[in-house]
């Protein structure tokens, strides 16, 4: 190879996109001072993207871990190797700047199996994240959101993940969850005692407006009751929901049934509903949870249709997922309001409601969710305007599905 050859190879390796026309035989030489100009101005520019890169790293409260393998590490950040309680000379060798590592990455998964798991799935899926893990790198326990992204060099995978902690917030929830059950328990004895009485003086012969004021008087501890029902089911759910979820293997047509059976006598039948359900289908998890979660879908259902639309129930097995569907036919639910309508409180407008009986807590389908997350599954909802909406919860069939 000549060497003209030889620079507009090195220009095409060193400098790609930025190559130009060489001198052809014939003409004057190559410039070899332009040439070496720009491979400095080239060096220079990587050098100083480097150390940008370097400092954003430094400067990032987020953890940051470049991987590529479980035996090596490229790169960690100083709040990374603080998340997990690692020193800088456990994975810096000697004399070596932070972006240059070379011992295993393994230290960071066997504190968090987790984050191995996740290595994995980022390289097969392109992303991947963890919304909530535990790390101990002291004595105290600490939270963290993590997310991860698959970074592809021609052949070569890398996997970047991001750490965020999330303690503080996490701490806070935990509190109010904790004060949330308390009182609602506090509450509970009073609420019933009330409600006792009231039944007692219900039954006595009484003019007819004293008696208006009892039902007021009823009416409103069963609302309480119900309000503090819900409140200590959700602290539940959200706590420790695999201490007291206990699933066993059953029939799900005769949970819908009752689900059916319990808002008819509730309503006094005043609504309509079909169930499109196989005899056969089964399914591994917490009868009494599954019935919870399709009475709540159902009451939300009914208070938005009236008893002149009705409403559907279909349960099918899908490709290892069991799948429960609510589909009411009444006012529909605001483009707006819909991607809320699964947290805690929040209603759609209560003018849109159809029912006499009002609202109910406010935490009938935060139930619905924290139920399918206990289950490893998850919620979806859809709603077209003057149409009604399509309410879904999904939970996974389990290792023994066929």
């Amino acid at each position: 190879m000549n060497l003209h050859s030889f620079l507009a190879s090195l220009r095409n390796i060193l400098l790609p996109g930025r190559s130009r026309a060489l001198s052809t035989p014939g003409e004057p030489g190559p410039d070899i001072a332009g040439l070496r100009k720009e491979l400095e101005e080239s060096s220079k520019a990587r050098a100083r993207l480097a150390s940008e890169n370097s400092a954003i790293m430094e400067l990032s409260s987020d953890g940051i871990l470049i991987i590529s393998s479980p035996a090596h590490l490229e790169a960690a950040n100083s709040s990374a190797l603080r998340m997990f309680g690692i020193s800088p000379d456990q994975v810096l060798p000697e004399g070596t700047e932070h972006q240059s590592y070379s011992r295993t990455a393994d230290m960071f998964f066997v504190r968090s199996p987790a984050l191995l798991e996740l290595f994995g799935n980022t390289l097969e899926q392109g992303k991947a994240e963890i919304p909530s893990l535990k790390l101990f790198p002291g004595q105290e326990e600490r939270v963290f959101t993590v997310r991860a992204r698959r970074i592809l060099d021609g052949d070569h995978a890398r996997v970047l993940m991001v750490l965020h902690d999330i303690s503080a917030e996490y701490q806070t929830d935990a509190v109010k969850r904790s004060f949330v059950a308390n009182v609602s328990h506090e509450l509970r004895t009073p609420i019933q005692i009330i409600h006792g009485y009231a039944e007692m003086l219900d039954s006595i012969e009484l003019e007819d407006e004293k008696k208006s004021w009892i039902q007021v008087i009823l009416r409103q501890t069963e609302r309480m009751e119900t309000l503090i029902s819900d409140l200590l089911m959700l602290a539940r759910l959200e706590q420790n929901p695999e201490a007291w979820i206990k699933k066993s293997r059953f029939r799900v047509l005769p949970v819908l049934e009752n689900a059916v059976h319990t808002i008819s006598l509730q309503t006094d039948g005043a609504f309509e509903c079909t169930i499109d359900c196989p005899a056969s289908l089964e399914i591994d998890a917490n009868a009494s949870l599954i019935e919870q979660a399709v009475f709540n879908l159902l009451s939300n259902a009914v208070q938005h249709s009236g008893s002149k639309n009705p409403i559907e129930i279909h349960a099918r097995d899908e490709k290892g997922e069991y799948v429960i569907q609510v589909r009411d036919h009444g006012v529909g639910i605001p483009p707006g309001d819909l991607p809320h309508v699964f947290e805690r409180f929040y209603r759609v407008d209560r003018g849109r409601s159809r029912s006499s009986a009002g609202a109910g807590s406010g935490l009938g389908l935060a139930i619905v969710k924290h139920i399918a997350k206990a289950h490893g599954g998850s919620v979806h909802a859809e709603s077209w305007a003057g149409e009604g909406s399509l309410f879904e919860f999904r939970i996974p069939a389990g290792s023994d599905h066929a």
